[in-house]
């Protein structure tokens, strides 16, 4: 990760989210849904399973940079987090070797726009994200 100067637990919500994911799908793990709000669980669970219905699992490594708040109103916020996926593989979780053909979504660096809400317990968790190109070259 490369942190902005700046931290805050808002800044820590995607990247804690974005490992839980993965752990889920590599170890079945579930805790990345304590990130995300109720109604935003089912699209959680369904790209967990998008890999684990096809027993698929990544490795490699990936780089979350130019993290930033774009706004706070009440209780909603919107941050921008590029991903940099390119040096990561889909692979077989039998046998470890590259599926082919590799997801074009993983070969440039691309944009998540995470709109945010903060609970009655003053945790940050995922209501939407969105995906982009914008402003995240290399």
């Amino acid at each position: 990760f490369d942190w902005p100067a700046k931290d805050t637990a808002l800044l820590r919500l995607f990247p804690a989210f974005y490992l839980g994911k993965y752990e889920a799908v590599i170890s079945g793990d579930d805790g990345f849904l304590d990130h995300v709000e109720l109604e935003y669980r089912v699209n959680a669970i369904k790209w967990a399973r998008a890999f684990t219905d096809k027993k698929l699992e990544v490795a490699g490594r990936s780089r979350l940079y130019r993290m930033k708040v774009n706004a706070v109103v009440g209780r909603g916020a919107e941050v921008d987090v590029c991903v940099d996926e390119t040096d990561m593989k889909v692979v077989s979780a039998e046998t470890g070797e590259p599926v082919k053909p590799q997801p074009t979504s993983i070969r440039t660096p691309y944009l998540q726009r995470v709109l945010a809400r903060k609970g009655d317990d003053g945790v940050w968790r995922v209501k939407q994200i969105g995906y982009g190109k914008e402003g995240c070259g290399r």
